[in-house]
């Protein structure tokens, strides 16, 4: 049953008017409320359809008339928008072209949507042989406009006085082709307009809202999130396409511009919520492209305050069903037709099946598109008239549902080999066309690998002779867009078979899997450092190929885009380092991402894991590397152990002590270490350690961190001392020179003396740096610990004090017992005190029976 739409724009309410003339009202009666948001510009409805003017006259003074393609070649920026309006103004229709995609790819969808007029950013590719017009954005948006408040007002909407017709072709979108060559879906302002009015009424947009755009216009699914807020009257938050590929500046666009509402991919989604990210304000969730997965279910229930199921093939016009998503509902449905749009199952003979029963879903309704575009024979494949359903044009989706009692339907599988991966629609035949181009291939065969949550991609498996993966992946990125290329090649004997002889692509997708997990690498540990072994580790996880080294490429591990920005995430957030979203895309090796002067690793202080221990309080050692190797290892099977180390300490060891390396602000130098564990922390308690200056920094980081609600269950404090805790008594003085006399004599005694002074007038101008002695060392960090006691704050929590008992303080120097400690803490200090010096406690027994001592303390608190 139908549930027709006004069909007359003129007998519509505002809520309901069709594209360029909501934008028109909007224009008039809101002309200063915000419609477009992008990278820190705003355009107002008013300024929106000024742009759009200015651009319709641009391409109007380059022929385009009604009926003409303008390929739209640029990214997603504040001009993408109107351009797409001033496609439509002159009834023209628009042909998304990524510039991305391999230029053969390309070209083919410019020759064959007919195009005369390519819009691109900057320059045109040199490669691409077009023979029509090319225009750069930035030249059509310097057209001159009217002037005047009220002339420009009536100028711009005058200019979009021919309103499109129903059946002009609004845009046409390439999909992945069975024949090796995509095939253009040619979709109607009919098809849009129905399609954005029902989307508006459910599950409906306001004015209040503001949606947050992510989708990259050769994606179907961009035209709700451009087009629908224009509609409704809502503003619209464009991601550029660095923004929509990082999850932390998509969690920042949605903070910052007060988003309420976001269409995405469950990939997407998985990777916007990854570490129980909770949006700060109440978040509507869309949700399509592929199937979702039950487990991310409760995670977006979590996260959201409305989960909308999202289901349609690109020729019925983006969605075709929809379906709200409550608590504790256990079947995903993909839900009831949206208005104007009817759904029937049937069976192989195209006869209805009954309720309860799987049958392919069929399509019918104001969503069915103008078919493949120059395509008829396989037009007419695909939609078909079927009198006995209903009278108009239906679509094949090749889609098995089952209607449920409540008319709702849910999803089962394809029919046909159609892979859905990452939101995109893939005909394995395209990818195997191509592939089996090549001579060392015979047949190759194309299957969808789930190898684990969140990491699914397309294994190509051939037959024919060995060939090295890397150049079959790099035949494949040169013939194939980004997310049709293979994320694996697999050699084959033969393919396993079914019983009618036909290949057996579960079977082969299950054997794949296997293949892809058990193919462990023998490579040796050329791990050089903690931060190497960390990203090692963090490569490991993601991508679940064990053995990875620092030379091991990420996308010929089987890495793709997606995982890419997974592991960027995941790597800032275990080192501290804040590596930009495309590191691994233009680096995409261990060695080549950090040893690259030239990414410019904007943060002060890095975080590395130090052992595999996943469970447990996770224990932050501050202000060293390889010192607390060992720390690490003795508390491998109870607590992850992270080194949290900044640059400036390296400064401070390679500059003379009278500098202001050392003499550093100690407020930015603690700022950074905070932000350093608040990037890694994922909830819970933390334990901070720290051994010399690192105990000193330590429980200053434990005191703001708690400020920030963040529990500190422990201090640990190793040998670590503040410089006023240290005082010369004569009586003192008497005793150690005595007791040095009898050692070494006099004369020793006073070469002793003089070596001492020298040492100290020296001290303003000594330097660190990696060879020099540890005494040298541990004097640059006394030096810190003086300008850092000036600014302590007393702290409440629990600390455990470790005293080295041996300890050359110099000729009359005594220690207090507490180290001074008493005066800045009002909680519980522990003190235990060990027969060593002060680096003895890090090493060999002494840290065994220090480490083994602090587990009994965090166990049972004295």
């Amino acid at each position: 049953m139908l549930t027709r739409l006004p069909s007359s724009l003129e007998s519509c309410e505002v809520e309901q008017l069709a594209v360029l003339t909501s934008l028109k009202h909007h224009a008039k009666h809101r002309a200063d409320d915000a419609a477009i948001a992008c990278s820190g510009e705003y355009l107002t409805f008013a300024q929106t359809l000024q742009r759009a003017a200015q651009i319709r006259r641009g391409l109007e003074a380059r022929g385009v008339v009604p009926g003409a393609t303008v390929a739209v070649s640029i990214p997603r920026t504040i001009d993408l928008l109107p351009l797409l309006l001033a496609v439509w103004s002159l009834r023209a229709a628009y042909v998304p072209v990524d510039p991305s995609y391999p230029v053969e790819r390309q070209q083919y969808i410019l020759d064959d949507a007919g195009v005369r007029l390519l819009v691109v950013q900057g320059e045109a590719n040199d490669a691409l042989s077009f023979g029509g017009d090319v225009v750069a954005i930035e030249t059509l948006t310097a057209a001159e406009s009217p002037s005047g408040s009220e002339t420009h007002c009536n100028a711009h909407v005058a200019a979009f006085a021919e309103v499109s017709q129903r059946d002009d072709i609004a845009y046409i979108i390439y999909t992945s082709g069975s024949t090796g060559n995509p095939k253009g879906v040619a979709v109607s302002q009919g098809n849009v307009e129905n399609f954005l009015l029902s989307m508006q009424q459910k599950p409906g947009l306001t004015p209040q809202d503001r949606l947050l755009a992510v989708t990259t216009i050769s994606f179907d699914i961009h035209v709700l999130e451009l087009f629908l807020p224009i509609v409704a009257g809502a503003c619209v938050v464009v991601a550029s396409r660095d923004e929509a590929r990082s999850a932390p500046a998509l969690r920042s666009l949605i903070k910052r511009h007060v988003c309420t509402v976001l269409q995405a991919t469950p990939s997407t989604w998985r990777m916007l919520l990854d570490n129980h990210w909770q949006p700060p304000v109440p978040l509507r969730a869309l949700i399509g492209g592929e199937a979702l997965p039950a487990d991310l279910l409760p995670i977006l229930h979590g996260a959201t305050c409305e989960l909308w199921n999202m289901y349609g093939p690109t020729e019925t016009t983006v969605w075709s069903t929809c379906q709200l998503l409550t608590p504790g509902e256990d079947d995903i449905l993909i839900g009831c037709a949206i208005a104007n749009t009817s759904l029937h199952v049937v069976d192989e003979q195209l006869q209805p099946v009954a309720d309860g029963t799987p049958g392919e879903l069929l399509i019918g309704g104001d969503g069915v598109t103008l078919g493949y575009y120059h395509k008829p024979e396989l037009t007419a494949e695909k939609f078909i008239t079927a009198p006995a359903l209903e009278p108009g044009v239906v679509y094949r989706t090749g889609d098995l549902v089952c209607r449920q009692a409540n008319g709702a339907l849910k999803y089962i599988n394809r029919i046909d080999g159609q892979i859905k991966l990452r939101g995109y629609r893939i005909e394995p035949g395209d990818i195997e066309a191509r592939m089996q181009q090549l001579d060392a291939i015979d047949q190759a065969v194309v299957v969808r690998v789930d190898l684990a949550a969140g990491n699914e991609c397309l294994v190509c498996c051939y037959l024919g002779r060995q060939t090295d993966s890397l150049a079959l992946k790099n035949y494949a990125n040169a013939n194939l867009p980004g997310f049709m290329v293979p994320q694996h090649f697999l050699q084959f004997d033969e393919f396993p078979k079914t019983d009618n002889l036909k290949i057996n692509r579960r079977a082969l997708a299950e054997d794949s899997r296997e293949r892809v997990l058990n193919s462990a690498k023998t490579v040796a540990s050329d791990a050089r450092d903690n931060l190497d072994r960390c990203i090692i580790r963090v490569w490991e996880n993601i991508l679940n190929v064990p053995g990875v080294g620092i030379d091991d490429d990420f996308f010929n591990l089987g890495g793709h885009s997606l995982l890419a920005l997974q592991a960027v995430e995941v790597m800032s957030k275990a080192t501290g380092i804040d590596f930009a979203s495309d590191v691994i895309f233009t680096s995409p090796t261990i060695r080549q991402i950090l040893d690259n002067p030239n990414h410019g690793f904007g943060q002060e202080v890095t975080v590395t894991k130090l052992n595999d221990a996943d469970a447990g309080t996770p224990i932050y050692c501050l202000c060293g590397m390889r010192i607390y190797n060992e720390l690490a290892q003795q508390f491998a099977a109870s607590n992850p152990v992270y080194c949290v180390f900044g640059k400036q300490e390296i400064a401070m060891l390679n500059q003379p002590l009278s500098s202001d390396a050392a003499g550093f602000d100690s407020q930015k130098f603690l700022q950074a270490y905070m932000d350093a564990i608040l990037r890694q922390h994922q909830g819970g308690p933390i334990i901070l350690a720290g051994f010399s200056f690192g105990g000193v920094l330590a429980v200053e980081v434990a005191q703001q961190l708690e400020c920030l609600g963040i529990a500190v269950q422990s201090v640990v404090m190793i040998d670590s001392y503040m410089p006023s805790a240290f005082q010369r008594r004569m009586s003192a003085l008497v005793e150690d020179v005595g007791q040095l006399v009898r050692r070494q004599g006099l004369l020793k005694t006073v070469q002793i003396g003089l070596a001492r002074t020298w040492f100290r007038s020296q001290r303003p101008n000594r330097v660190g740096g990696a060879h020099s002695s540890q005494k040298e060392r541990e004097e640059v960090f006394d030096f810190a610990a003086e300008k850092f006691e000036k600014s302590i704050h007393k702290y409440s929590g629990r600390v455990f004090l470790v005293r080295a008992t041996q300890m050359d303080l110099g000729l009359g120097m005594r220690g207090r017992q507490d180290y001074g400690w008493r005066k800045y803490l009002n909680g519980d200090l522990h003190i235990k005190d060990y027969d060593t010096d002060h680096t003895g406690v890090m090493t060999g027994s002494g840290l065994t029976r220090m480490c083994q001592d602090i587990l009994a303390y965090l166990k049972n608190p004295i």
